[in-house]
């Protein structure tokens, strides 16, 4: 009989095995071996992600489409290319299970995500003519490497731990085994998280929400970091150069103190603010103003 290891080894280069039984072998043996990273990945697989927690093989690039009623579903032109982008990223959170069964659709060759009213709203004001209907159109192929992603994932895990010296017997493992196990040589998946806030602004993703209260000083060192990146692009749409990266420097700044002062970081988003507001506007422009909103609790 296989060792649990041997299994997922085994499962994990036969096609015919789904994906969600290989990482259910997986949670087994992670549980066993107190694994507690392993786990927490193979749950998020399993269960579905959050929005602000992706790892990088999740996030998709498609095509960006609006219904017209006359001709079908037509592409959506954007001249500036980065936002262009931004609008046609797709952050797959869904649980692995789905998105087998829709891979498994044979005769789908892509698949729609609807785009946020937000988004839509922000299109259709540099439009000519206000769409009803938008979506991010993703190529099956795309989903099909995910699922891909996820079995070399098991498959290296599996590897990893034979290398390791822990193979187990049945669904057991050995003191011998779980010791080493709780070296934690073999107990990281690198799963390259990514979040940004051109990926926020395409679809049904959000960038965090805070009722007020007390500034998320990670959400805040994430935004900023997309401001300054962005900066050449926020000038372009109207806002202040010179206030909003002197503003965005004196965040960056609050940030490297041992206690950052909540009451600095929040009077200098509002400058922020203040200057995209001042400017012609744009999706990126709404972007960040909708993330900055989210942050202090404006609005």
């Amino acid at each position: 009989m296989p060792s649990l290891i041997e299994e997922i080894q085994q499962g994990a280069i036969d096609q015919n095995v789904r994906v969600d039984t290989l990482l259910r072998q997986m949670k087994l043996a992670a549980v066993k071996l107190k694994m507690d990273q392993i786990e927490e990945w193979v749950s998020k697989e399993l269960e579905g992600y959050k929005k602000d927690d992706l790892p990088e093989y999740r996030i998709l690039h498609g095509t960006s489409r609006a219904w017209n009623p006359y001709r079908g579903w037509i592409p959506i032109v954007i001249a500036n290319p980065k936002v262009s982008r931004a609008v046609s990223t797709v952050h797959c959170s869904q649980a692995i299970g789905t998105i087998i069964d829709l891979v498994e659709q044979k005769d789908a060759n892509s698949f729609h995500y609807p785009m946020s009213d937000y988004t839509k709203n922000a299109l259709n004001k540099n439009s000519e003519v206000a769409w009803s209907e938008m979506v991010v159109e993703v190529a099956r192929g795309s989903l099909i490497g995910i699922v891909d992603k996820v079995r070399d994932k098991a498959l290296d895990w599996a590897a990893s731990m034979e290398r390791e010296g822990i193979i187990g017997n049945g669904i057991s493992f050995s003191a011998r085994e779980k010791a080493i196990a709780a070296e934690a040589r073999v107990t990281n998946i690198n799963i390259g998280t990514i979040g940004s806030l051109t990926g926020s602004i395409g679809n049904e993703n959000t960038i965090g929400n805070i009722a007020g209260g007390n500034i998320d000083l990670a959400q805040s060192r994430q935004l900023v970091g997309n401001v300054l990146k962005y900066l050449d692009d926020l000038a372009a749409e109207g806002a202040d150069r010179t206030v909003v990266g002197g503003a965005a420097d004196a965040i960056s700044s609050e940030h490297e103190k041992a206690s950052p002062d909540e009451s600095a970081l929040r009077k200098n988003w509002e400058k922020i603010r203040t200057a995209i507001l001042g400017g012609t506007g744009g999706l990126l422009s709404g972007a960040v103003k909708a993330a900055i909103d989210s942050l202090i609790g404006a609005g």
